[in-house]
């Protein structure tokens, strides 16, 4: 999973995540999380996708730093630091 773009997200703009999927047909989603651990947001992937990337608004987001993880079959597979200033 590559670092999002634009990095740092700014106001009224949105982020591309571009990740990877080695397993075909496992259950695979990104999960977004603020520092304390709380959820933000699940998106399924599509894992029969080997390649691809999603396009997030960050509208919905509080400015701040979040975590997002590339979680496959259950298994946290990457986690990177997001940060939204507005």
């Amino acid at each position: 999973m590559k670092q999002n773009v634009p990095y740092p997200v700014t106001s009224n703009s949105n982020t591309i995540i571009e990740y990877g999927i080695e397993r075909a047909n496992a259950l695979c989603y990104l999960l977004i999380t603020d520092l304390t651990g709380r959820q933000v947001n699940k998106i399924q992937l599509n894992a029969s996708l080997k390649h691809s990337q999603i396009e997030l608004n960050n509208y919905q987001l509080n400015a701040g730093l979040y975590l997002y993880s590339l979680i496959i079959a259950g298994e946290i597979i990457d986690t990177k630091k997001m940060i939204i200033s507005k």
